[in-house]
């Protein structure tokens, strides 16, 4: 076990060593999603044949993007200076700017652009931060009523007030 991945409860464990090509992380707030993630990476990069450009990590805000760009990095960095003969964390530092950690926002967005031709906009096109918030409140109430015995609304509703 290399010394980034101290630390991690069984469970994380398995998360990390997981021989899943794609693995989907949910769990509460401070309960080490991005510690398992970071070291997952972390370890794909280093031990297994995974290049950089195959990374894809979304999250939901650009602090948590950042962070985790941050930490992989920096594990990377590590790793690489205590260990010089690992010739992939080597590449992996050098290539890491290829890896796409970003918000889901963004990762849509770009694929968005990417492909404009094919929706007919431009692809310098911009989202309307404020119209987009104004149509989700405009959508969330009749969504809420059309869905109210619904568990996990019911769930939502119990666990915050309704203007949340």
């Amino acid at each position: 076990m290399n010394d980034f991945m101290m630390g991690l409860n069984p469970r994380q464990m398995d998360a990390v060593l997981s021989e899943s090509k794609h693995l989907l992380i949910l769990a509460g707030a401070g309960s080490g999603k991005t510690k398992t993630i970071t070291t997952r990476i972390a370890h794909l990069l280093q031990n297994e044949e995974v290049h950089p450009g195959q990374i894809l990590a979304l999250t939901f805000t650009n602090k948590a993007a950042a962070e985790m760009y941050q930490r992989i990095y920096k594990t990377l960095s590590e790793f690489s200076k205590e260990n010089p003969d690992n010739k992939r964390a080597k590449l992996a530092v050098q290539n890491f700017s290829e890896a796409r950690i970003q918000t889901l926002d963004s990762y849509c967005s770009s694929i968005i652009k990417l492909a404009s031709h094919h929706y007919g906009i431009r692809p310098d096109f911009s989202v309307d931060d404020e119209a987009c918030v104004n149509y989700a409140y405009k959508q969330a109430i009749p969504f809420l009523l059309n869905n109210r015995n619904n568990p996990a609304i019911l769930e939502l509703i119990n666990n915050s007030s309704i203007e949340d």
